[in-house]
C-alpha cells in the first residue's frame, strides 16, 4: 500500500480518469485484478483442453489403432479405445506415481524386462565378432604419438 499512499498524474493514463481518494484508486484496481483473474482462469482452462488433446492423440490413437487391427471385423476403433482406456485405468497410474521406489523398481524395471526380452540380446556369433573387433582395435599401434 505505500505506492498508493501520494494519488497523483500518473494515475490518469492507467484508469483514465484522476481518482480523487486513495479508497477511489483502491477499489479500482480490484475490479482490473477481477478482470485479471478472470482471463488467467480462462487461459489457463485452454491450456488445460489443449493438454488433453495432445495427450488422447498420443497415447490413446495408437493403441485403439492397434487393438482395432488385431481383429479387424470385431474390433473397431471406438472399441480399441475403450480397450485402451480399461487397460489404462487397470494399470492405477495413480499407485505408480505416489511412491518413487514403487516407479522405479515396479514399472521401470518390469517394463524395461519385458521390452528386452522382446528385443533380446544380440547373437553369440555377433558378440564375439564386436569382442574380437574390440581387441584388434586396443592392439593397433596408437599413431597419434607419431
Amino acid at each position: 500500500m505505500a505506492g498508493l499512499r501520494r494519488v497523483g498524474p500518473g494515475t490518469q493514463p492507467v484508469y483514465h480518469s484522476k481518482p480523487s481518494s486513495q479508497t477511489q484508486l483502491t477499489c479500482e484496481w480490484s475490479i482490473q485484478s477481477r478482470i485479471l483473474i478472470l482471463a488467467m482462469k480462462k487461459l489457463l482452462i485452454a491450456l488445460l483442453i489443449a493438454t488433453l488433446n495432445t495427450n488422447v492423440a498420443a497415447n490413446v490413437v495408437s493403441p485403439s489403432n492397434d487393438f482395432s487391427n488385431l481383429a479387424p471385423s470385431k474390433i473397431s476403433f471406438r472399441t480399441g479405445g475403450l480397450i485402451t482406456g480399461i487397460v489404462a485405468t487397470l494399470m492405477m497410474p495413480w499407485k505408480l506415481l505416489a511412491d518413487s521406489d514403487r516407479y522405479i523398481n515396479g514399472w521401470l524395471l518390469g517394463y524395461s524386462g519385458g521390452l528386452g526380452s522382446i528385443a533380446g540380446r544380440p547373437e553369440p556369433a555377433q558378440a564375439a565378432r564386436s569382442l574380437c573387433l574390440d581387441r584388434e582395435l586396443r592392439t593397433l599401434p596408437d599413431r597419434s604419438a607419431q
